[in-house]
């Protein structure tokens, strides 16, 4: 466990240190809305969950994320744009961003 968990710490202060050098703006709310309407166009695959309710993993063009649906309503949605940069995963090295490892789960 502790050699996963400082791989895992590493990958995700990869993914930090690539946010504060983004400097990008604050996203508006058209922005989410905009993000949302994309959602409803992408690929959806549904699995049973381990508890009860079914998982929903989304996947289409450059969006990746997933949903847990308990009682027919989303309990929780995770969206995520990917950049073509992440999906082009460099090969110097075995360490992949957590970003990365989302893209390529399914």
């Amino acid at each position: 466990m502790q050699k996963l968990l400082s791989k895992l710490v590493r990958s995700y202060a990869l993914d930090a240190i690539d946010a504060q050098q983004d400097n990008a703006p604050t996203p508006k709310i058209a922005d989410a809305s905009e993000l949302l309407q994309t959602v409803t166009k992408v690929e959806c695959k549904t699995f049973p969950a381990t508890g009860m309710g079914e998982d929903v993993r989304l996947t289409g063009g450059n969006i990746t994320g997933g949903a847990s649906i308990a009682n027919d309503r989303v309990v929780h949605l995770g969206v995520f744009l990917s950049s073509e940069e992440e999906q082009n995963v460099s090969s110097r090295t075995t360490l992949s961003r957590a970003s990365v490892r989302r893209m390529n789960r399914s």
